[in-house]
């Protein structure tokens, strides 16, 4: 379920063919048991994000996953975005999954606020403006994540 902050809005543009190469994305960093819960989630990423071929990570790490062209890329295990505020208007939730949201000239990251048992885990998806629409890709990880990093 949508809150009534304000969402990106559009059409996705779905890349029909495979993407092919490896996408350079520095691992996070995250102390703790935040390595273990994001390793739960590793099991659970769709192999395809919203018709988008999946993509290999370099450095190979468990905590990172990107797919299509220009790459989509999924961070677990960030550090908690500068600005953030659970009632910011920047903040929506889809699914169960509260979501923050940083616009920049090129990509917006969208950061997955989860709290678990251990304390709050955040999840960077980057999405480049090339894609329309990020909503479909909020809506596509809400289930793995919450089944991932759950509160208890």
């Amino acid at each position: 379920m949508w809150s009534s902050a304000p969402v990106v809005a559009g059409a996705l543009l779905f890349t029909a063919a495979c993407s092919s190469g490896e996408v350079s994305i520095a691992p996070p960093n995250p102390a703790g048991r935040v390595v273990e819960q994001c390793d739960h989630l590793g099991n659970r990423v769709p192999h395809r994000l919203v018709g988008l071929h999946p993509r290999r990570t370099t450095p190979a790490s468990s905590l990172t996953f990107a797919w299509g062209s220009p790459p989509v890329t999924l961070s677990c295990g960030v550090p908690k975005p500068e600005g953030f505020s659970p009632n910011a208007s920047q903040t929506i939730q889809v699914d169960g999954v509260r979501w923050y949201q940083q616009i920049y000239p090129t990509v917006v990251v969208w950061t997955a606020v989860r709290s678990t048992a251990d304390g709050p885990v955040y999840v960077a998806l980057r999405v480049p403006t090339h894609y329309t629409a990020a909503d479909s890709f909020l809506t596509a990880l809400a289930q793995p994540l919450r089944l991932a990093l759950s509160a208890t």
